[in-house]
């Protein structure tokens, strides 16, 4: 059986299991895995990066879907209530992107194999899920079980030196600032 998420029912949920920091998109994939709808394969750690066009914020999470997960836009609620996905401090911009090609897990996809999943919609195609192009979905992605996913959200900061947390627990990396010394960039 195949799991609707709707992005109240994510923050229903981190409200209520105490989960207190944390924007929705990176509570999203916790979500899926604590419901067992996903496995996690690998995930980003913490990054130093400027989040700038030369040098934009990365964090990745591969994952394989153990059943079929449907993702609905962010603003999609039957009784009306808006939905936000926030970051500490706040960004520039960011977007969701899963890689478009398959490659095995010991390669890593180059920059035109990236596809960006527009959160804001409904999935328009079948590289997101949909049957076909009619845009008769509601969804803004599927997750098809037993396939391999790559997701990569990219961020652009406000200030290269800012350090932005935007989840709970390891899979959701810190974009920490140029400036900071905690971490040595390589």
């Amino acid at each position: 059986m195949g799991k609707r998420i709707i992005m109240n029912r994510v923050k229903k949920w981190a409200i209520t299991s105490g989960i207190a920091g944390g924007t929705l998109i990176g509570l999203v994939f916790l979500y899926l895995a604590f419901l067992g709808a996903i496995t996690v394969t690998g995930y980003s750690e913490d990054v130093i990066c400027s989040g700038t066009l030369e040098d934009p914020c990365y964090a990745f999470i591969n994952f394989t879907a153990n059943e079929d997960v449907f993702l609905y836009p962010i603003d999609y609620d039957p009784y009306g209530r808006n939905i936000t996905i926030d970051f500490d401090p706040n960004v520039k911009s960011w977007k969701i992107e899963r890689s478009w090609n398959y490659y095995p897990y010991d390669e890593f996809p180059g920059p035109n194999d990236w596809r960006e999943i527009n959160m804001t919609t409904n999935c328009k195609g079948t590289w997101c899920g949909a049957p076909d192009n009619t845009g008769r979905t509601k969804y803004s992605i599927a997750f098809r079980e037993g396939r391999d996913y790559r997701i990569r959200i990219t961020v652009f900061k406000i200030n290269p030196d800012d350090n932005i947390k935007w989840s709970a627990f390891g899979i959701d990396p810190t974009f920490f600032g140029l400036n900071n010394e905690s971490l040595k960039k390589e």
